[in-house]
């Protein structure tokens, strides 16, 4: 099966050697909560951004003084009252990714992934009742 995944970086196809529908039936639950979990970091930041416009640089303040992740993430939940989630998130994003972003791209970057879930679920539900006609 062959499958294209588009991302910042460029385009890529490949065949896979398993389906798709397949991988969605064996880790349905585990992908439905990283869809919801995306959704939800990317809100919360979004609020986050809006409310405060020195948000980066109190974000590099507090990573520059935690001695390893783990106390970064903490620092930053606990000073920015943000959710272990967004933490983590932030200290997986590149500081050039990071530093261009404000309130309105993390809007598009919201609104980009609802339309992605959209047509996640439009794919299962069409996936359904395609299969509820073979029955």
């Amino acid at each position: 099966m062959k499958t294209t995944i588009k991302n910042r970086c460029g385009e890529y196809t490949f065949t896979m050697s398993i389906d798709f529908f397949q991988i969605l039936d064996e880790h349905f639950t585990t992908i439905c909560k990283a869809i919801a979990d995306r959704g939800l970091i990317l809100k919360e930041l979004k609020e986050f951004f809006e409310k405060d416009e020195k948000v980066i640089e109190k974000i590099i303040r507090i990573i520059k003084k935690s001695f390893e992740l783990d106390d970064a993430a903490l620092n930053l939940q606990s000073e920015l009252g943000i959710s272990e989630m967004a933490a983590k998130f932030i200290l997986n994003m590149p500081l050039s990714y990071m530093t261009s972003l404000d309130s309105h791209e993390i809007e598009k970057m919201l609104e980009k992934y609802k339309k992605q879930v959209l047509k996640i679920y439009e794919t299962i539900k069409d996936s359904e009742e395609h299969n509820q006609s073979f029955k």
